[in-house]
């Protein structure tokens, strides 16, 4: 019975959720007509005029896929903040070892939940990181992604697996993700590392394309054959980057080769997103939010789609969570 199951879900999935979701990300104008909500909203309470320094991450977006900027010049007081950070996250008794992984120890819940006295979690909310991420997909965005991992440095000759490996995300036509290295990265350490033009509209759109609602992951070495090594852009950085990405793009990383690499990611998807879980957030006593930050922790229960396919899941699999796409590149 339980390989019967399996196989009417499979046929669910490719008949009916599968083409709904590619029919969802068609094109950047049915894809916006499908968020029309997200995107009403951030046309009321999210477009302004831009800062340069967010100017600049936007464009750079748009143009590569990716962008870099540093918690002092985004936030300000970088140093103090990286020590936050770095003492208030990297607690072991907030610490776990990866159920598959066991190079990696994560150090938030599978799904989080979400204080204002988090320094994680004012950083992913700051309104200069909304503004960026919804300019960016031209809606405001649910915060989706919320993670803190140390991976440690595999065996030599270990293959890659996973993230490790050249990948798209899933999740949409575009994405908006915030990365923060609370270590120092080099070569050796398991950069991010980004084909530049590889989102959507650019020249590398068409290698390996996204099959929503899944991701792709090429074999190995023909990422390599099909672009330019000049776009390949290892992110290395000293602790306190921060690495803006559209992880629509391929990507990878976190195939650490010496000592360790600890990062903190942030990931923005539109609201109609199916493989979407959003963290809980615990308000505060008298606690306020603005417009958009209350629309990025808000869970929202009338998305018929996502929860039939929920359901339906539910119903053949078992208790099965949507899933998210866990972020160690």
């Amino acid at each position: 019975m339980k390989k019967i199951k399996e196989i009417l879900w499979g046929r669910i999935y490719l008949w009916g959720f599968r083409p709904l979701y590619r029919l969802e990300n068609l094109n950047e104008g049915f894809w916006h007509f499908v968020n029309r909500a997200a995107v009403q909203h951030f046309k009321q309470y999210g477009k302004k005029e831009l800062s340069p320094l967010e100017t600049r991450i936007v464009a750079d977006l748009r143009k590569t896929g990716v962008a870099f900027t540093s918690l002092d010049e985004l936030f300000g007081n970088g140093e103090k903040l990286l020590t936050t950070l770095t003492e208030q996250g990297l607690k072991k008794e907030r610490s776990r070892i990866n159920r598959t992984k066991a190079y990696i120890t994560e150090y938030f819940d599978e799904v989080a939940i979400l204080t204002k006295d988090d320094p994680f979690v004012r950083a992913a909310l700051d309104e200069r990181v909304l503004t960026i991420a919804s300019t960016y997909l031209g809606m405001t965005p649910k915060l989706q992604e919320f993670t803190l991992a140390e991976i440690n440095a595999v065996p030599p000759g270990t293959e890659k697996t996973g993230s490790m490996r050249w990948h798209r995300d899933p999740h949409d036509l575009r994405l908006c993700k915030m990365f923060i290295y609370l270590s120092d990265v080099t070569t050796e350490n398991g950069p991010f590392t980004y084909v530049k033009e590889s989102n959507y509209g650019n020249k590398y759109r068409g290698v390996f394309p996204q099959k929503p609602p899944s991701g792709i992951y090429p074999p190995p070495g023909e990422v390599e054959k099909r672009v330019n090594p000049a776009d390949i852009q290892p992110c290395t950085g000293k602790a306190g980057t921060v690495i803006f990405a559209d992880t629509s793009g391929l990507h990878g990383g976190g195939y650490v080769k010496a000592a360790h690499r600890v990062m903190f990611t942030a990931g923005y998807l539109p609201q109609k997103s199916f493989l979407m879980r959003v963290p809980v957030y615990k308000r505060g006593t008298n606690e306020k939010l603005s417009p958009m930050q209350e629309y990025a922790v808000a869970g929202d229960e009338s998305l018929t789609s996502r929860n039939i396919f929920g359901m339906l899941k539910r119903a053949f699999l078992g208790k099965q969570s949507f899933g998210t796409h866990g972020t160690y590149m």
